[in-house]
């Protein structure tokens, strides 16, 4: 998938109607796609170009919905997973491909931490209970940094934590 922010992207829509003459409506778009291989009836994401008006409003989890809603289709191949597991994994793909067009890398650091946790602990941890993971890295091993992980589980009839300054 490619991206590409543009000043302006207008749809022309002509409205034609018996006995009238045709009307043009000029619709602003905040996103437009475009697929690279014309001969695919339905492209794979890594097909298409997105194109992102420079003063859009959307936002990761809309444009999301929307590569989900155009370009999502489940394999039937026997040996394929099931339909919420491709769609799963779909969306989850398309939320990075979101976060990497739309945020900065800060936000889209935060972002993916926030899947993660979404995705993998949201299911483990109890819904009466809070939960602080502090992650801080420690040394650099490679090219891949060592991290010291800490997780204070703090019981709902346990006061809050102090914040520390």
């Amino acid at each position: 998938m490619m991206a590409v922010t543009v000043e302006h992207i207008t749809a022309i829509a002509i409205l034609k109607q018996a006995g009238h003459s045709d009307t043009e409506l000029w619709l602003p778009l905040d996103l437009g796609f475009s697929k690279t291989d014309e001969a695919s009836y339905l492209p794979s994401i890594e097909e298409v170009t997105i194109a992102i008006a420079r003063h859009h409003s959307l936002d990761p989890g809309t444009l999301a919905d929307l590569l989900e809603a155009s370009f999502f289709s489940p394999s039937e191949d026997s040996d394929a997973d099931s339909y919420d597991t491709q769609q799963e994994d779909f969306r989850e793909s398309a939320q990075e491909r979101s976060i990497r067009v739309l945020l900065s890398e800060d936000e889209a650091l935060r972002a993916r931490i926030e899947m993660v946790v979404d995705r993998h602990l949201r299911w483990v941890i109890p819904s009466n209970m809070k939960v602080e993971v502090r992650v801080l890295p420690i040394s650099e091993a490679g090219d891949r940094p060592l991290f010291n992980r800490s997780v204070e589980v703090i019981h709902p009839s346990s006061p809050e934590p102090s914040q520390e300054s």
